[in-house]
This record gives structure tokens, C-alpha cells and sequence, in this order.
């Protein structure tokens, strides 16, 4: 028999239980399409369901997002007032694209800039996955920060303009971290017209910053406090003193490790940097993946290609970074640049591991086969299951499996 204070107990314990469940935030997802959506609608689904729909634009889908909230931007090209000047309000959110910066697009059509972090952000609050161009502000031509430390991922930053500094991006007493993201085209007049970062620890991690100006200093980046590279690209950029190293960065002794910059003395210290040409596969139509003899993804036509050279960045990032998500063969280390560390990862010379080791764990085994059954059929691209690489998982990938059974790493 349950004795009383048994019995009390249990129901306390009942009450606790239930009233910590009520308490649960549950993270929703906004949705924003620029075609179909309506900035009356609530943002509850990606389309009009006759009760809940898309906003139309992205300032909307962030003023109804609270903490730990994603803001999910359809495909499309976003301009206007409501698209540009973009204001977190110290929401700790994400806003990414639907399927990544190439077919989502801010414009902001040299009225202003991307995004203003201006409220003491810190690295939840992430953009991912967005084009930003033609930016036109006096600092951050692209994205302003402020005493404020977001995170920006997988971005293409281009065309923006600052009449001061940081023609890409503006970061003054912030501590934000860019990675897998490429600065392009855009420029000072001053200084820093790709990266402009002053007064904080700023960090950019497997990034490619090619082609930007200064007028002044830094055409690349400018460093007035402390920046750390590491597996970056920094090529093809110009200041009022030409091409020089000082003009892919300048300032107070950036800290810089496993990255490629365009004449590189070493003076600059660090460790694992080179200055050998990159091999860009078409930087004149703004396609910076590296040139590979063994396969690179060329987004245009979403399939692998094979070049006659091969880029030094490959393989040539830190060793103690992350490289899982390259596709083998993938020598076991990360590449240099904004697609090092992806699935879009240049392919390496070194055939290390095994395409059917999915998981990465130095055999092919049961676990492998439920991730080729969790995708068989599959027509997207760039998936590991597709070992053939012809972008769709059939039996011919089955067939390359089930004569690796039971690899193991020797």
C-alpha cells in the first residue's frame, strides 16, 4: 500500500514535472518569401495555408522572431527598406536562406547596408547562407557592427561600398566570427575595403577575400586591433599602394595561420601560410572553388569537373580543423578557403579514407549502410551516399558500396 507522504510526494513531483514541460520554448521557424508572402501574415509556414503564411520581407520575419527563433528566407532577390539596414535588436536568431547565398539575395541598391548590429548581439545571433551587394553606407558598406559580436556563415559579401572604411564589413569594439564566406568586389575609400575590424578579437575562418579596394590602406582587410585568420584565401586586392602584401592586410599585427595571401614575405609570422597562386577555377565570373585534377563542383552546371592543375589550398589548411564534410576523396584535411570544410570542397590528390566510410570512422560498416538506405533514390547534390557523384543515389552507387564492405583504415 502507498503510504500518504508517498503519495504527496509523487504529486509534488507530478506538478514539477508538468509545470517545467509548460515552461519549455519551443524554437519556431519564420518563414519570408519575397513573392508570395504578405507582411500581415504571422510567418508560420512557407505558404498560405489559410491560416498561417510566409512575411514578405525580412525585417518583418525578424521583428517577429524572439530568442533562439530561425528566420528562413526563400529563394529571391530582396530590396527595398524592409530587406536593407536589417536590425536584430539584440535577438539571439538566426536568419539564413533557404538554399544558400547563390539564389538569395539582398540588394540593397546602394541605399544603405545589409545588416546593423548595433545592440550587443553575441554569436547566437547568425546570418547564414546570404548574398549580400550593393551596400552603400559610410562604414559597412555591407554589414556594420558595433559593440556587437554575431556570427555570419556561408555568405557571399559583394559589390558594397563604404565612403569611410570597411567597404564588406565594419567592426568596431566586436567580436565576430565570419566563417566559409567570400568578400568580393567591394571598397573602401579609406581603409579596409574588404574587412575593416578595429577595437576587439576578431576572428575569419576559411574565408576568401579577393578582389576588394582601398583607397587608403588594407584593400583586403585593415587590423587596428587584433584578427586571427586561419584557412583563409586573401588574393587579388588593391590599396593606394598597389598589390602588395600590405594590401591584402594591414594593421596591428594580425594573427594569420594556414592561409594563402598574395605576396607573402612570412613577415607577418604565423604558421603553414603560403603565396602561391590559389588556381581559382573562374574568378572572372566570380567563381573562386579551386582548381582540382581530381574533381571540383561547378555550381553552374552541378556537376564535378576535372582541371589540368591542382591548387595548393587543398589540403593545406590547419590539421586540427574540422574537414568532415568534405567529400572524398578529401586527404583527411581541410582546404584553404570559403569551401574548405564543405561538401563544395575541392577535391585532394590524396585518397586517404574511403568514399563509402560516410561517417567518417575509419571503416565501413552497418552504420554506413543505414546512411545509404536514409538516402537511397536521393537526387540531391553534393551527398556523400552519391559514391558514383552523378547526383543521384541509384544502385550503382550500391554496387561501388558492397565492394567496400568491412574496409577498415589499415
Amino acid at each position: 500500500m502507498i503510504n500518504k507522504s508517498s503519495w504527496q510526494a509523487a504529486t509534488v513531483i507530478a506538478v514539477l514535472v508538468i509545470l517545467s514541460l509548460s515552461c519549455e520554448v519551443t524554437a519556431a521557424q519564420l518563414n519570408v518569401n519575397g513573392d508570395a508572402g504578405n507582411d500581415s501574415w504571422d510567418g508560420l509556414a512557407p505558404e498560405w495555408d489559410g491560416t498561417h503564411g510566409p512575411k514578405k520581407t525580412i525585417q518583418a520575419g525578424i521583428d517577429a522572431a524572439v530568442d533562439s527563433d530561425t528566420v528562413n528566407v526563400a529563394d529571391g532577390i530582396y530590396t527595398g527598406t524592409q530587406n536593407e539596414n536589417l536590425d536584430f535588436a539584440g535577438r539571439a536568431i538566426t536568419v539564413r536562406s533557404e538554399n544558400g547565398p547563390t539564389d538569395c539575395i539582398i540588394d540593397c541598391q546602394n541605399a544603405g547596408r545589409g545588416f546593423y548590429f548595433n545592440s550587443g548581439e553575441l554569436p547566437n545571433s547568425i546570418v547564414e547562407g546570404l548574398t549580400i551587394r550593393n551596400g552603400h553606407a559610410a562604414y559597412g558598406g555591407g554589414i556594420y557592427c558595433y559593440g556587437s559580436s554575431p556570427t555570419i556563415r556561408d555568405c557571399v559579401i559583394t559589390s558594397n561600398r563604404a565612403t569611410y572604411h570597411g567597404g564588406g564589413i565594419y567592426c568596431y569594439d566586436s567580436s565576430i566570427i565570419v566563417q566559409n564566406s567570400i568578400f568580393c568586389g567591394n571598397r573602401a575609400l579609406v581603409d579596409g575595403g574588404g574587412i575593416y575590424a578595429s577595437g576587439w578579437y576578431v576572428q575569419i575562418e576559411n574565408c576568401t577575400v579577393v578582389s576588394n579596394e582601398a583607397g587608403s590602406t588594407g584593400g583586403g582587410i585593415f587590423d587596428d586591433y587584433e584578427i586571427y585568420l586561419i584557412n583563409c584565401v586573401v588574393w587579388g586586392n588593391e590599396d593606394g599602394g598597389g598589390s602588395v602584401e600590405s594590401a591584402q592586410i594591414s594593421g596591428n599585427a594580425p594573427l594569420i595561420n594556414y592561409s594563402c595571401i598574395q605576396s607573402w614575405t612570412g613577415g607577418l609570422g604565423g604558421t603553414g601560410n603560403i603565396g602561391s597562386d590559389p588556381f581559382f577555377a573562374d574568378p572572372a565570373n566570380d567563381d573562386f572553388h579551386l582548381k582540382s585534377q581530381e574533381g571540383r563542383w561547378k555550381t553552374s552546371d552541378l556537376q564535378w569537373v576535372a582541371d589540368t592543375v591542382t591548387s595548393p589550398c587543398i589540403d593545406a589548411g590547419d590539421a586540427d580543423s574540422d574537414w568532415t564534410a568534405e567529400l572524398w576523396p578529401h586527404g583527411k584535411r581541410i582546404n584553404m578557403g570559403a569551401y574548405g570544410g564543405t561538401a563544395e570542397a575541392s577535391m585532394s590528390l590524396d585518397t586517404s579514407g574511403n568514399p563509402a566510410d560516410f561517417d567518417e570512422d575509419d571503416d565501413v560498416d552497418f552504420t554506413d549502410f543505414l546512411s545509404l538506405v536514409d538516402n537511397w533514390l536521393s537526387n540531391e547534390s553534393l551527398l556523400a551516399q552519391d559514391i558514383s557523384r552523378d547526383n543521384f543515389v541509384n544502385l550503382s552507387d550500391f554496387a561501388m558500396f558492397a565492394g567496400q564492405w568491412l574496409w577498415q583504415e589499415p
